[in-house]
C-alpha cells in the first residue's frame, strides 16, 4: 500500500442533486394533516392511559398484600376514572401532539422540503 502523492488531492464531495418531482400540492398537505393528527392521536392515548399505567405499575410492584398510603393514592385515580376525565386527558394530549406535528409541518414549510 503506497501513501497518497501530493498531486492527488481527496475526492471533492459535491452535495447531490435531487432531480426527483416534488408530490403534488395536495399530496403534501395530505402528508401534512397526517403528520399532525397521528402525532395529535398519539400523545392523546399516552395522556388517556397514563393514569392506568402508574397504577397498574404501582400494583405490579408492591408485591404485598397490604399496600402503603402512598401506592393507595397512587392506585385510587384509576379505579374512579370515568368517561369524562379520559376524555379531557385525551384532549389534553390531543392538543398537545397536535402542536408538536404542526410545529414540524411549519417547519417544512419554512424551509420549503417535503415530509
Amino acid at each position: 500500500m503506497t501513501p497518497p502523492s501530493d498531486d492527488e488531492s481527496p475526492p471533492a464531495t459535491e452535495a447531490p442533486e435531487h432531480n426527483e418531482p416534488r408530490d403534488s400540492l395536495g399530496m403534501r398537505w395530505a402528508k401534512f394533516v397526517a403528520l399532525t393528527v397521528v402525532a395529535g392521536v398519539l400523545m392523546g392515548l399516552l395522556f388517556g392511559f397514563s393514569v392506568h399505567v402508574v397504577a397498574w405499575n404501582t400494583y405490579l410492584h408492591s408485591g404485598r398484600i397490604h399496600t402503603t398510603r402512598v401506592e393507595e393514592r397512587k392506585m385510587q385515580p384509576a379505579a374512579g376514572d370515568t368517561r369524562h376525565e379520559f376524555a379531557l386527558r385525551f384532549l389534553a394530549g390531543g392538543c398537545l401532539g397536535g402542536l408538536i406535528g404542526l410545529g414540524y409541518v411549519i417547519r417544512c414549510l419554512v424551509k420549503d422540503e417535503d415530509p
